[in-house]
């Protein structure tokens, strides 16, 4: 397995897929692998569960009595659970009950979409008040069910998480330039080549309809690091849960869908389905059919696409196949559809910033990778074990949100 693992990254590692400038900014970008302690073993039943998604039904069976923190909404009818493996000290799981087959955001009607980001908006609020900086996040990527997929249930879950005055700190100085790595595996790990690309797609798409959205759109590199799109917003944590807020998060969802089919019919024949992946065509793109994207992102897409290779991932089928958990899997073989990440954080300017992540190979949601403090921070998930004290300082944000949402949830 590693004589193949060193062949496949040797052969990545000829492909440019990023042109010298864009490759160049991506290694400026600051990056971090951060541990997070978790519960012990056992501690909850949910950690044991070999549930591998394949439904998007949300079953309330799946979590302990213990792990639910609360009923919440207007109506009760939303649920917020610990996780069995959670992203941070204060972090928290929300789901809607009795979810059948929503696997995004955008398959529940207006009144839960509002409801969902009432109560973020809340988490956020009080966060803030308790001197923490909060990162409301999710993932959609639906069609994946052989290899690691980002979103790890496929019904549709919102993470409620925050970083300390500690994990700032330890971010901002402990970073480092992913330059500074000599492996690609690494480097498309923190920030994929594709989402760098797409990003500069959607953006370009986006401003074609701007008279449609409310944010400010920032390409990629443009603030402080940041590696994929950005839309800035200089409003107070309440405006995510306005009208206005969800009608960009629908403008961006669709376009994501709709350019992901486009070119999908462009460049690709076949569709994909469990281990199988559509081939890569010999149509190149048309100029004129794209008179809505700059050169330099027509450029930028020409070449990451004139790299795609399905000879490639054919012949080294069978190892993916056998390997479904292996980073290399994970690092080369693509999702099998269109898969985003969306997370809201506020800047340090005071401005709200909801970052899109699109993805063709990560693993990683948007909870467990994302931007904070001008830096890419990767989760390492449950490397140590929760303390006793830590616990019960858990226990007490938790049980404190709960009366403050419950004040605070009509306002």
């Amino acid at each position: 397995m590693d004589k193949i693992r060193l062949s496949l990254l040797e052969k990545i590692s000829k492909h440019r897929l990023l042109g010298p400038d864009l490759e160049k900014k991506r290694d400026e970008c600051r990056v971090i692998t951060l541990p997070t302690k978790g519960y012990p073993d056992g501690y909850f039943p949910s950690a044991n569960s070999q549930e591998d998604g394949s439904s998007p039904e949300f079953r309330e069976d799946h979590y302990s009595h213990e792990e639910l923190i609360t009923k919440c909404g207007v109506d009760n009818n939303f649920a917020l659970y610990r996780k069995a493996f959670p992203h941070c000290l204060y972090g928290m799981m929300l789901v809607k009950n009795n979810n059948e087959n929503q696997v995004c955001l955008n398959d529940f009607p207006l009144e839960d979409r509002k409801s969902f980001l009432k109560i973020a908006e809340k988490f956020a609020i009080f966060g803030e008040k308790n001197n923490i900086y909060p990162n409301i996040s999710w993932t959609y990527d639906p069609l994946t069910r052989d290899r690691k997929s980002g979103q790890s249930q496929l019904w549709y879950h919102m993470h409620l998480n925050s970083h300390t005055e500690d994990t700032k700190n330890e971010i901002l100085d402990k970073a480092r330039y992913l330059g500074e790595t000599e492996s690609k595996e690494p480097k498309r790990s923190f920030i994929d080549e594709f989402s760098i690309v797409a990003s500069f797609v959607l953006n370009d798409y986006l401003l074609g309809i701007s008279e449609h959205f409310s944010g400010a759109l920032v390409k990629p590199f443009e603030i402080n690091g940041l590696p994929n799109l950005g839309i800035l917003y200089n409003k107070e944590w309440n405006y995510i849960s306005t009208n206005e807020f969800d009608h960009d998060l629908g403008v961006i969802h669709s376009s994501i869908i709709h350019l992901y089919e486009l070119f999908s019919n462009i460049l690709y024949t076949g569709k994909s389905d469990i281990w199988q992946r559509p081939n890569r065509n010999e149509k190149k793109l048309a100029r004129e059919d794209f008179k809505w994207m700059t050169d330099k992102t027509f450029e930028t897409l020409n070449l990451f696409v004139s790299n795609l290779d399905s000879e490639f991932l054919n012949k080294y089928h069978d190892f993916f196949e056998a390997n479904p958990k292996s980073k290399i899997t994970s690092f080369i073989y693509p999702l099998a559809g269109a898969s985003y990440c969306t997370a809201i954080t506020r800047q340090e300017d005071s401005k709200l910033l909801l970052s899109i992540r699109p993805q063709m190979f990560s693993d990683t949601g948007g909870a467990g990778l994302h931007y904070v403090f001008g830096t890419t921070v990767k989760l390492k998930r449950g490397s140590e074990n929760y303390t006793d004290e830590e616990l019960v300082d858990k226990y007490l944000f938790e049980s404190n949100f709960k009366s403050f949402l419950e004040g605070n949830i009509n306002k």
